[in-house]
């Protein structure tokens, strides 16, 4: 993971357009990729965890300003980044809920159980109860 700085400016559209995808879209690679030592492995996590918290906040503020497909692109980059993140699945579902795509729901459920079996964990009972209730 790296971060560029591209000013105070970065993420601002010209008046009446679209603004682009935002600061995860300006991801050139990894943090120092020609270095490699104990601080900087720690920074590119410490950094990476940074990107899937905003990426994760992101989400959940564009699912509250109902803005659902952006909030469920925003989780598809959380969850590719940090697929463990069990709160951005379950914002993907509501997202997905929320347009309507009961497949979607489905789908970011079975993500979030096929992630976490990887290390041999099923998704919280939270999860468990969203998804039911969802599928009502």
């Amino acid at each position: 993971m790296c971060w560029s700085w591209a000013g105070p400016a970065a993420g601002r559209a010209p008046a009446g357009k679209p603004r682009g995808r935002g600061a995860a879209s300006r991801n050139e690679g990894d943090y120092l990729p020609d270095r490699t030592s104990q601080w900087v492995e720690e920074r590119r996590r410490a950094l990476s965890r940074q990107a899937a918290d905003a990426l994760s906040s992101a989400a959940d503020l564009a699912l509250q300003l109902h803005q659902y497909g952006d909030a469920v692109r925003l989780c598809e980059e959380a969850t590719a980044m940090d697929p463990f993140r069990e709160v951005a699945w379950r914002v993907w579902m509501r997202a997905a809920n929320a347009l309507g795509d009961d497949d979607g729901v489905l789908t970011a459920f079975q993500g979030c159980e096929t992630a976490l079996a990887q290390i041999d964990a099923t998704p919280s009972p939270s999860t468990r109860k969203l998804l039911k209730r969802l599928q009502r």
